[in-house]
């Protein structure tokens, strides 16, 4: 997500693995300015999110939801 009125660079909080780009708020369809050109991701990769945005990635596969899980509690214990 970015709320800020100007471009920002971000590491995608994702675990490792490949992950697909399902929703881009940028991306013309939506009224955005134009879409992210990154349609998967790996790990923590890093990316410039157009300004007020959101995107959102999936992956799939042996384990990946439990991998999803843990990630996400991990960034709410380390930012809570």
């Amino acid at each position: 997500m970015n709320f800020h009125t100007e471009p920002q660079e971000v590491a995608l909080p994702v675990s490792q693995g490949t992950w697909g780009k399902v929703l881009d708020s940028a991306d013309p369809r939506w009224d955005g300015p134009g879409a992210m050109p990154l349609a998967t991701a790996a790990g923590r990769q890093r990316v410039t999110m157009p300004p007020r945005t959101i995107a959102v990635f999936q992956t799939s596969g042996p384990g990946a939801e439990q991998a999803a899980v843990e990630e996400a509690l991990t960034l709410i214990k380390d930012n809570g």
